[in-house]
This record gives C-alpha cells, sequence and structure tokens, in this order.
C-alpha cells in the first residue's frame, strides 16, 4: 500500500513538473500577445485549470473544461460575475489552444464549452452631489489630487499610477497618455479641476525630484520616503479607500466600478449628459472602437424635432371633440422637422 501511494505520488510530481513547463511556455508565448499583467493573470489561470485537471479529474477534454468553470463559478459565491467566468474560459481556451499548437492535444477542449452572454448593462456614474462629496473626502483624506485627476480626465487606474511629468504640457492644456490599455498614445485636454490637481501635486513629487506625478512611498527605519517609481495597486486602494466608505455609491457599484474606475465613468457620464457627442469623449478615454463609448448613449440629452417624422402627418392626435381623419395639417414639431429635412436635402442637392 505504501509503494502504491509512494508511485502515485512520483507520478504526480511529473505531471505537475510537466504541467508547469507548458504554463512557463504558454506564458512566454502570451506575453508576446499581451501586456505583461494579462499574460501573468492568464498563466495564473491555466495553473489552477491544470491543477483541477490532473488532481481531481485526470483528463482534459470538454467535461474538464465544464467542470472547472462550474467550480470557478461555486468557489467564489455572489461576488463570481459572468464576467470573471468568461474571464476564465478565454485563459482556459487560449492554453488549450498552445497545446494543441505543441501537439499535445489533438483537439480544443474549451471551443464547444458554451456561456451564458454577458448583458451589457449601463455604467454606473457618480452624481453630481455624489462627486462633491468624494472630493470633499478626498481633501479630508489627503488624496485630493488623485481623485480630483481621475474624475477631471478618465485615465484607467494604470494610467494614473505611469504618468509622469514629461506628459504634461501645462502651456497647451494638454496630457498625454503614453501607458494606455490599447498600447496606443492619446491626447486628453487638461480642464481647470485638472490643472489645479496637477500643480497640487507638483508642489510634492516634481519638488522632490520625483519624474512620476504620483510616486511611490517605501517606509525605512526612519519612516517613509518617495520612491521615483509607480505605487502599487495595493497602496492606489489603500488611498480611495477612505473615499469608498464616504460615498455609499462605490460600494453599491458593480464589477469594476466600485473603485477607481466609478470616477472613469463618471468623467464619461458628465461630457455625454452635457451633450458632448461620442466620438470625442471615445478619443479622451482611449476607446479603439466608439462601440464601447455607446454604453453612455442613453445619457445623452435633448429633443431632435426629426423624431416626429416616426408618425404619419394624418395620423397626429386630433383636438378634443375633432375625429382624427380630419386633421390634415401637420403640428408645429411635424411642420419644424419636415422643414428641416426639406433644407438639408436642399443643401445635398445645391451645385457650387
Amino acid at each position: 500500500m505504501t509503494g502504491q501511494a509512494t508511485t502515485g505520488l512520483a507520478r504526480d510530481r511529473d505531471a505537475a513538473t510537466a504541467w508547469t513547463r507548458h504554463i512557463e511556455e504558454f506564458q512566454l508565448a502570451a506575453l508576446l500577445r499581451m501586456g505583461r499583467k494579462e499574460s501573468r493573470a492568464a498563466a495564473a489561470i491555466a495553473r489552477r485549470f491544470c491543477w483541477h485537471a490532473t488532481r481531481r479529474l485526470g483528463r482534459l477534454d470538454a467535461a474538464c473544461v465544464t467542470a472547472y468553470l462550474a467550480d470557478v463559478a461555486a468557489g467564489g459565491g455572489s461576488s463570481r460575475t459572468l464576467k470573471t467566468i468568461h474571464n476564465h474560459r478565454w485563459a482556459v481556451s487560449a492554453f488549450c489552444r498552445h497545446l494543441v499548437d505543441a501537439g499535445i492535444l489533438a483537439a480544443n477542449p474549451a471551443a464547444g464549452v458554451r456561456l451564458a452572454r454577458l448583458e451589457k448593462l449601463p455604467a454606473r456614474c457618480l452624481s453630481e452631489s455624489e462627486a462633491a462629496a468624494a472630493l470633499d473626502a478626498a481633501t479630508s483624506a489627503g488624496c485630493w489630487p488623485e481623485v480630483a485627476l481621475a474624475v477631471a480626465t478618465g485615465l484607467r487606474l494604470g494610467e494614473l499610477a505611469r504618468l509622469c511629468w514629461d506628459d504634461v504640457d501645462v502651456a497647451a492644456r494638454t496630457l498625454v497618455v503614453r501607458h494606455a490599455k490599447s498600447r496606443r498614445w492619446r491626447a486628453v485636454p487638461l480642464n481647470a479641476t485638472a490643472l489645479a490637481a496637477l500643480d497640487r501635486q507638483r508642489a510634492v513629487s516634481q519638488a522632490a525630484g520625483m519624474r512620476h506625478v504620483f510616486p511611490a512611498r517605501r517606509t525605512w527605519r526612519g519612516g517613509w520616503k518617495f520612491v521615483d517609481a509607480p505605487r502599487s495597486a495595493n497602496s492606489w486602494r489603500r488611498t480611495i479607500s477612505p473615499v469608498q466608505d464616504a460615498v455609499p455609491a462605490f460600494r453599491q457599484a458593480i464589477g469594476t466600478g466600485r473603485g477607481w474606475h466609478l470616477l472613469r465613468h463618471t468623467f464619461a457620464s458628465n461630457l455625454v449628459r452635457a451633450g458632448v457627442d461620442l466620438y470625442p469623449v471615445a478619443e479622451w478615454l482611449g476607446h479603439t472602437d466608439v462601440r464601447t463609448t455607446r454604453m453612455y448613449a442613453h445619457l445623452k440629452p435633448g429633443y431632435n424635432p426629426l423624431i416626429e417624422l416616426a408618425v404619419p402627418r394624418g395620423a397626429a392626435a386630433p383636438l378634443e371633440g375633432q375625429s382624427s381623419c380630419r386633421t390634415k395639417s401637420p403640428t408645429g414639431a411635424t411642420a419644424a422637422a419636415s422643414r428641416q429635412v426639406g433644407t438639408t436635402q436642399s443643401k445635398k442637392g445645391d451645385v457650387p
């Protein structure tokens, strides 16, 4: 019995060594196609999937993938959203494709696994009073420049962390994002709030000789000191925590909108609600496809008289005591819409 157990442990150790080699090769290959953070996360999911496949099922097929995703869904309780399950399925499918390319698998077992489609929910944003409360809480917590710049520019957390003073042009009132999620540079105009936040932060970091706008802080025996490097994710989470405690809307949001990303949603929502077109908003947010920005389209205000053309002129609501068939003249809104369309068509028909 002891010999069988020893043989089983040796077999498990050999399998773990083989899977570790495959996962390392997968991470190196993924690093060429995606960023370091994404490749590291995909490798971590692949490592968990391999442990699940070898220790629980002993095989790698579609049933194994389904069982793994069910285990992920059940393991996190209510915190496991459908988006998380989709992310795990994507990473497992990418790892299985790597095994197919390496000749280890004949086909991708994750290709046949189907999940429910993700529901496109409207982006949650802070109201005017909630945004003011967040800025007040940030002032009390000593993080007003970080929160104010996030609300005023819509930068992602990683973009805020890697922002350098060389990227800021105060004279042109422009900020250049060089470390974007899409790996494409973009320029973001600076409003008065953003300039005030940068001016206050300049007295802290640039005066200390730091290249980063928000440098990291390292503790040592005598206290702490600035280090010219991006802050860690845990440091940014601790920074936003007092603001989250002061404004309940942060805790009530779902997904990535519970922290710094909620400020990004607020930036875009305020612009669209004020009537700014979706295309410049998409450019400032760094969206490569304007369809991503359409999650804010429902906030666009205003009444367009062209909507009156959806109803025939004779079908307008009759006056009290008047039959609908006797209504011949268009309403004022319909007439205005007709005049607008006619003017547009005449302009198109003009020959220079």
